[in-house]
């Protein structure tokens, strides 16, 4: 698990040992370019097939990393694993798992609510319909 984003203090480059410091830093993230980045899914690390290149914004030219680029079969498990974890239903089943049960008494919070309209954009069904919600089934 990543540590939560924490603005870092900042440095006085007028020091000798802070330069040396962000000099250190920088080749050590040179070291890692060309690098292939899976996609997580539900903890699982995997890399369904094609990647991108992901580029050096000030130098275009320079790739700095591959990415992997979910096919149609890594979406479907992603859409399951964030069903689950935001709500608890089993996907296309209209089941509440016991931990969503406990979870989500109190209604749908923005970021469910937000899964759920994908959810039904990507199966073409209304949200009453989609695979998060309890409208029925698949």
């Amino acid at each position: 698990m990543m540590e939560p984003f924490r603005n870092e203090p900042l440095t006085d480059f007028r020091n000798p040992a802070a330069c040396q410091a962000f000099e250190a830093a920088l080749n050590q993230v040179r070291a890692a370019f060309g690098r292939t980045y899976p996609l997580i899914i539900g903890g699982e690390r995997l890399t369904p097939g094609d990647v991108f290149a992901s580029r050096n914004p000030a130098d275009p030219a320079q790739v700095v990393g591959w990415v992997a680029q979910a096919d149609a079969a890594a979406a479907e498990k992603a859409v399951q694993v964030r069903c689950r974890s935001v709500r608890g239903v089993e996907p296309g089943s209209g089941r509440r798992t016991r931990q969503g049960a406990v979870q989500n008494r109190g209604g749908r919070s923005p970021e469910e609510a937000r899964v759920l309209r994908l959810d039904g954009l990507r199966s073409g069904k209304n949200l009453g319909r989609s695979r998060c919600g309890h409208g029925g089934s698949d």
